[in-house]
């Protein structure tokens, strides 16, 4: 049927080549063809495919042969027992004067292409299981981090308005600054766990070095005291200046050092930070103390993971410390190391710039206005929680900042529901992690009551969802006691005003 350079090129073609007239007869088959299906000339679709197999290749046959142009179809094919997966593009076959004669067509097996294609629908299915698994750990240990915290931050706040004692007050501040300080690395450490996150990075805050040397100093004082060590400062050179560099970050390699500072001295023996100007508009922070000297030849050791120059492995610590210290200060534009000194002791150091032309140190701890008792808010507000110590902390907050609001409690999102219907509530405070219900199912079981969120996570579409669903405020715990004061008021105002 071919002329001899035509049936071999053909031949040469990986794919099945074949040609069938119009009643069906296979009329040619390259080689490819007659190896995976035997010497099919003359024989039709029924004498070699299943019976249900015929009827799809004939209605293809027929839909070309009605319209004369080529068409592509994907399909599967058992022969002898074999699964063939098919691509398979049929073309009409015309004379000189135009007349259909014949159907040609290429068919390409794409089994490997299919299976490739279902293991990456599998593997992206498996993918997206593997990301609501980790998205529901995220929210589960953020739940679990912020409800201990929820009471660190709320009865120092609590402690905070009760007392004017100013060892007292100076305690509770120390507790709420170490609170937040343990929240914020509890919320970077949730960030960089969230699907799709983006690389940590570090912000270019100008920071007041004095104050911050004052905080880290309250919070190392507990772990000193235990160690019968005393703790010094000498801030004059930092008077006036602020440093550039990411306040948190910065917070955090300061109680690295100092904490390692009182941990590795000597009892009863002494611990001193100061500031010192150095060339190219930069500041030090030094932290010495007394314990043993460290030979130059270890110095550089101490920066790396892991490394903690045989010591007992008793003793405290990872030994990720310094090294995540040092990755911290780098990326600060900052630097950090051992200085030489004749005396005893250790001294290490810490440099960033000095921030030209600062004023004020945007994320120092604000100087909140004190919790003041409200007696003039009435109202009767149901408290939906779980947890038993969030619970007291609540009945505790509200019995001394709103005493004259009548607080009801639920453990249980149905019990809430039975008690709302029941109960005359003027608002409600949902935990959004029930164990029966979730926050949304309450919201919605809730509709037309005043409800406001309390939340462990905190997300845009999470509180976009509850506002829709009647939410009128969304709080995150740990809850600010000022912001939920506030929060109660702007509610219970109008019932009070009745």
């Amino acid at each position: 049927m071919l002329p001899s350079l035509e049936r071999s090129l053909v031949d040469s073609l990986p794919a099945l080549v074949f040609v069938k007239d119009l009643a069906g007869r296979y009329l040619l088959l390259n080689r490819a063809a007659r190896q995976m299906f035997g010497s099919c000339a003359g024989m039709v679709d029924a004498d070699v495919f299943r019976r249900d197999q015929v009827r799809l290749l004939s209605a293809q046959d027929e839909h070309v042969a009605m319209r004369e142009q080529p068409f592509q179809f994907h399909h599967e094919l058992w022969f002898r027992e074999r699964r063939l997966d098919y691509l398979t593009i049929k073309f009409p076959l015309l004379a000189d004067d135009g007349e259909l004669y014949a159907i040609g067509g290429f068919a390409t097996d794409v089994s490997l292409l299919r299976r490739a294609e279902d293991e990456a629908l599998e593997a992206w299915r498996a993918a997206e299981r593997a990301s609501d698994t980790k998205s529901h750990l995220i929210a589960q240990v953020s739940h679990e981090l912020r409800a201990p915290l929820q009471s660190i931050l709320g009865y120092s706040q609590l402690l905070k308005s009760l007392t004017h004692d100013s060892d007292e007050v100076r305690i509770s501040e120390s507790i709420a600054n170490a609170g937040e300080h343990l929240l914020s690395l509890a919320n970077d450490l949730l960030d960089t766990m969230r699907p799709g996150a983006p690389a940590s990075s570090v912000s270019g805050d100008a920071i007041d070095p004095c104050q911050l040397v004052n905080e880290v100093i309250e919070m190392i004082r507990p772990l000193a005291a235990q160690r019968m060590v005393s703790l010094g400062r000498d801030v004059h050179a930092g008077l006036g200046l602020y440093v550039r560099g990411d306040r948190r970050r910065l917070k955090q390699v300061l109680i690295n050092l100092m904490s390692n500072a009182v941990r590795y001295g000597v009892a009863h023996g002494d611990v001193i930070v100061r500031l010192e100007r150095v060339p190219g508009s930069r500041l030090r922070f030094v932290v010495v103390n007394d314990g043993a000297s460290i030979r130059p030849e270890h110095a550089e050791r101490l920066f790396a993971p892991f490394d903690r120059l045989g010591q007992n492995v008793s003793a405290e610590g990872s030994g990720l410390g310094l090294a995540l210290s040092r990755s911290f200060m780098e990326a600060m534009d900052g630097t950090i190391g051992i200085q030489e000194s004749s005396a005893a002791g250790t001294a290490f150091y810490l440099e960033l710039p000095i921030a030209a032309g600062a004023s004020a140190d945007p994320f120092a701890p604000a100087r909140e206005a004190p919790l003041r008792v409200r007696e003039d808010v009435r109202g009767r507000v149901l408290h939906v929680e779980d947890s038993a110590e969030q619970a007291q902390l609540m009945r505790d907050a509200l019995a001394r900042l709103l005493p004259n609001v009548e607080l009801l409690h639920e453990a249980s999102g149905r019990a809430a529901l039975l008690r709302a219907r029941t109960s005359d509530v003027d608002l409600l405070l949902v935990d959004m992690h029930l164990p029966d219900l979730s926050g949304e199912e309450l919201l919605a079981g809730l509709a037309g009551l005043d409800v406001i969120v309390l939340s462990g996570l905190v997300t845009t579409e999470g509180v976009a969802r509850a506002r829709a669903l009647g939410a009128i405020d969304y709080l995150a715990k740990p809850v600010d006691l000022a912001r939920l004061q506030r929060a109660i008021v702007a509610s219970l105002g109008s019932v009070t005003a009745l």
